[in-house]
């Protein structure tokens, strides 16, 4: 069953939380809580952008030092998303937040299955 408040409220609410914050426990907490909060029901774009902050805090964890910290050259800011047709692969630009570097990460889908 659609869970309107979680797509519409709960769910952007948390991505913006978990993108923003470089908390790295903060960010765990949030992706954990997002991957819950995605079902089968949950629309393509809501679904997209759990592998697509998945793959954002990859890049962005790299960056953090021994004492945790992510520099400002380190951190991006999410630019555009998308899905192929298939939804089988989804496709993020992200862009440096003091730097002009610019990435296109691709996440490739097993099947057109809702992630869990």
């Amino acid at each position: 069953m659609p869970t309107p408040l979680l797509d519409d409220k709960v769910v952007p609410m948390l991505h913006y939380i978990t993108q923003h914050c470089r908390d790295k426990e903060v960010r765990e907490k949030g992706l954990k809580l997002l991957e819950r909060c995605i079902t089968r029901t949950s629309p393509w774009d809501i679904r997209g952008s759990l592998l697509g902050m998945q793959a954002f805090l990859e890049v962005e964890e790299e960056g953090r030092d021994e004492k945790g910290y992510i520099s400002p050259n380190a951190r991006y800011k999410w630019v555009l998303a998308q899905w192929n047709e298939e939804h089988t692969e989804y496709s993020l630009k992200i862009q440096g937040l003091t730097s002009s570097d610019e990435r296109l990460l691709t996440v490739t889908t097993a099947t057109t299955e809702p992630v869990p």
